[in-house]
């Protein structure tokens, strides 16, 4: 079937990248489909245009297919290129991590989503998107005023990450201490669990200041833990 189209929503730091990655190293083993991945990042440059943009991704592809062909500039070049390889039963998936900052580009303007539509629409092309994004592709399309261009329309079903159960916290916590260190730390984990909830980004943060105490034998320096902690639940209510 048709890769379907994908926009994994989540807040900061509660563990979409990961996840992406996750998902890119199982598709890279499918038969036949090409993964391609990148950031939002790679693409918020002033000097970034739809022309580079269109020439690496069919080079990204070429090469992933280790196959001979002359570069292409333009949209109409990359859709000709995927659709002769979607005719040999090639499908295509584009990852791309922290969506959000890639409609804060005007060279990527309401014509240019339209075709990324077209791509990621119509079964001929055997494309698909992986999205992460803070915000819903819809509401960023319609905030980056390119909600004309009805890209958003072509996603289905988007899956929020959360917080982690209470056992999925705690084993975050006690299997890696647990294989490193050569024992339990029950206390320590409901220690962690008290200081940073279920948030995984958090867990790990508070987890390592405890990890190296143990390992070195040393004091815990509850001070700054506080304040590394105090820095991000500040970033997230902020934002």
């Amino acid at each position: 079937n048709k890769p379907a189209n994908i926009n994994l929503l989540g807040e900061r730091r509660s563990g979409k990248s990961s996840l992406l990655n996750q998902v890119y190293q199982a598709i890279a083993a499918e038969s036949n489909l090409v993964s391609i991945y990148a950031t939002a990042q790679d693409w918020k440059l002033g000097d970034q245009n739809q022309s580079q943009f269109f020439s690496a991704l069919h080079q990204a592809i070429a090469e992933a297919l280790r196959a001979t062909s002359p570069p292409v500039h333009n949209y109409e070049g990359l859709r000709e290129f995927i659709r002769q390889y979607a005719d040999k039963r090639y499908r295509f998936v584009l990852l791309i991590d922290e969506f959000d900052k890639m409609t804060g580009n005007s060279h990527f303007d309401t014509a240019f989503f339209s075709q990324l539509r077209v791509l990621g629409y119509q079964p001929d092309y055997q494309f698909g998107y992986v999205l992460t994004s803070h915000s819903s592709v819809s509401d960023i399309c319609q905030q980056g005023k390119i909600d004309e261009s009805k890209f958003h329309n072509i996603f289905g079903h988007c899956p929020t990450l959360g917080l982690l159960t209470q056992t999925d916290a705690k084993l975050l916590i006690q299997e890696p201490m647990q294989r490193s260190l050569g024992r339990s730390f029950k206390k320590d984990v409901e220690e962690i669990v008290d200081y940073a909830g279920h948030h995984p980004a958090f867990i790990q943060i508070v987890a390592a200041a405890y990890w190296d105490a143990r390992y070195s034998k040393s004091e815990l320096n509850y001070y700054d833990i506080e304040q590394a902690l105090r820095g991000q639940y500040r970033d997230l209510w902020e934002h």
